[in-house]
């Protein structure tokens, strides 16, 4: 005997299928939905907040300590307008601290800087308020050095005459105008001489002590000459003293020793004192 089943009333059916949207309703917002405060770091996991994650302008100056931050070896920091410190960085354009950079343009600080942009204007000075290098030359001795690199030459200076010479040798010195030259021996005569290389000629006053004795004179020597006013002391010895004189222009005072032997030497001082 068979017994016959209930059918399930329309009303039932709706009943389940809307507890169950019901029930699975609750659970999908209860997901979406955490109170306040609930997660914490002990909820986050190891490397659980990516880059993704973290909402441009989130991270500001403020939340960050720069004790100890620093670019190691950038070789490029063009925009890293307020870094403390780029050891190594190739360009860092308003570094507080660029300790090996090659470019700091603004840096506060460039120790070893290859290029500081600013250095024009060290002090709020351009650079030609600064000393320059020395170009300036002197045929006496420097005086005074200029800030453009001039200088100022010496007036009475005192220069020295030393010459040692084999027999069949020549040698000279310059001062000012005055080439003072000697010959030891050579074509048959031992002498010194003096030639006057500017355009107006010079007088030649002296007193020495030769062979003959003592002799007080004066010449004139011609301007551009060559080979210029000669002294004799072939085998023997001269003393004195010479003023090689052009006039508004330079006087120079030439105090001698000259004597011939198994060679020839001369040795004294040259003073000169412009007009």
């Amino acid at each position: 005997m068979h017994k016959s089943l209930r059918r399930l009333s329309p009303a039932l059916v709706i009943s389940v299928i809307a507890l169950f949207v019901a029930l699975g309703g609750s659970t999908y917002a209860a997901t979406l939905a955490l109170p306040p405060k609930s997660v914490g770091a002990s909820q986050l996991k190891p490397d659980s907040v990516s880059t993704s994650k973290i909402q441009p302008g989130a991270v500001t100056a403020g939340k960050i300590d720069p004790t100890g931050l620093k670019v190691p070896k950038a070789g490029h920091a063009t925009t890293a307008n307020t870094a403390n410190f780029a050891d190594q960085a190739g360009t860092a354009a308003s570094a507080d601290d660029a300790s090996n950079a090659k470019h700091a343009d603004n840096a506060t600080n460039a120790t070893n800087a290859t290029i500081a942009a600013n250095s024009g204007a060290l002090g709020g000075l351009a650079a030609s308020g600064y000393q320059q290098r020395v170009t300036g030359t002197c045929s006496t001795a420097v005086s005074t050095i200029n800030q453009n690199g001039s200088v100022g030459c010496a007036t009475g200076t005192v220069m020295p005459i030393d010459m040692l010479l084999a027999h069949g040798s020549d040698g000279s010195q310059s001062f000012g105008d005055l080439i003072f030259g000697a010959r030891c021996d050579e074509l048959g005569g031992t002498e010194f001489d003096f030639t006057n290389t500017a355009p107006s000629n010079a007088t030649l006053n002296y007193f020495i002590w030769d062979q003959s004795g003592p002799v007080a004179d004066g010449k004139v020597v011609p301007a551009n000459s060559a080979p210029g006013v000669p002294f004799n002391f072939l085998g023997s010895r001269v003393e004195g003293q010479f003023i090689f004189s052009i006039h508004n222009k330079e006087e120079i005072t030439v105090n001698l020793h000259a004597i011939d032997n198994s060679s020839c030497e001369i040795t004294g001082t040259a003073e000169i004192a412009p007009e």
